[in-house]
């Protein structure tokens, strides 16, 4: 998403339609586990996006995400 969305659009675009473009994006992916789920990650797909934008370094992202994840695995106990 970041490498290729969030770089394309920051080319593109001011820093923040592509941070929120980005970031709907993230949300929309993850409508296949529900519109809650699509819904509860916008915030982090911000988070994501502000971090890219920062380091301009897709490993930070995943970094963030398998952090989110984590949390939300030991959180939901799922």
């Amino acid at each position: 998403m970041r490498a290729g969305l969030h770089h394309w659009l920051l080319h593109r675009t001011a820093p923040v339609p592509a941070l929120l473009g980005s970031a709907a994006a993230f949300s929309a992916l993850h409508l296949g586990s529900g519109l809650t789920a699509a819904a509860l990650v916008f915030g982090p797909g911000l988070l994501f996006g502000a971090a890219y934008q920062r380091w301009r370094d897709w490993r930070v992202c995943a970094l963030l995400h398998g952090l989110c994840n984590a949390f939300a695995i030991s959180a939901c106990g799922v």
